[in-house]
C-alpha cells in the first residue's frame, strides 16, 4: 500500500482501485461479514487506525496554524488527507477510498478538540498560554 502498512480488510481489488461513494466499501464489508457470521474486529481496527492517524495531525495543525486565518486553516486541514488520497488515485498505488479520507478527518477533529481542551485546562490552571515561549530572548545576539 501507498504510505502506510494499514491494509483494509476488504476483498483485494484490481490495481488502482478507488471508491468515491462514501461508506460504500465499509458498509458492504460489514454486511458481508455479518451475514457470514464472522468477526467485525478487522474492520473496527482498521477504522480505529485511520482515526488515530488523524489525531496528531489535528493537534499539531491547530498548534502550528493558529495564527493563520480560519479559511486557510480549514483548507489546509481538508487538503492534507485529500492530497494522499489523490496521489493514490493518480498513481494507482494503494486504494483511493473516500472512507479513508472521512475517518482521517474524524481523527483530525478529535485532535483539534483535544488541543482546545488541553489549552483551556492549562490556561485555567497555570494562567498563561502554553504555546508561547517562557524565556525572554534578546532580539540581537551580543558577543563579549
Amino acid at each position: 500500500y501507498f504510505l502506510t502498512p494499514v491494509v483494509p480488510p476488504y476483498e483485494e481489488l484490481s490495481f488502482g482501485a478507488h471508491d468515491v461513494v462514501p461508506f460504500m466499501s465499509t458498509a458492504t464489508y460489514i454486511e458481508e461479514t455479518a451475514r457470514a457470521g464472522k468477526s467485525l474486529l478487522p474492520i473496527g481496527l482498521y477504522i480505529l487506525e485511520l482515526v488515530c492517524f488523524g489525531i496528531p495531525f489535528g493537534y499539531y495543525a491547530t498548534v502550528y496554524l493558529r495564527r493563520l486565518k480560519f479559511l486557510l486553516r480549514l483548507f489546509i486541514v481538508l487538503a492534507f488527507p485529500a492530497i494522499f488520497e489523490g496521489l493514490q488515485y493518480a498513481t494507482g498505488l494503494g486504494r483511493c477510498d473516500i472512507d479513508d479520507y472521512v475517518f482521517f478527518l474524524i481523527g483530525t477533529v478529535i485532535g483539534i478538540v483535544l488541543f482546545h481542551i488541553m489549552y483551556a485546562v492549562f490556561v485555567h490552571v497555570a494562567n498563561r498560554d502554553f504555546t508561547t515561549d517562557r524565556v525572554k530572548r534578546p532580539a540581537v545576539l551580543h558577543f563579549d
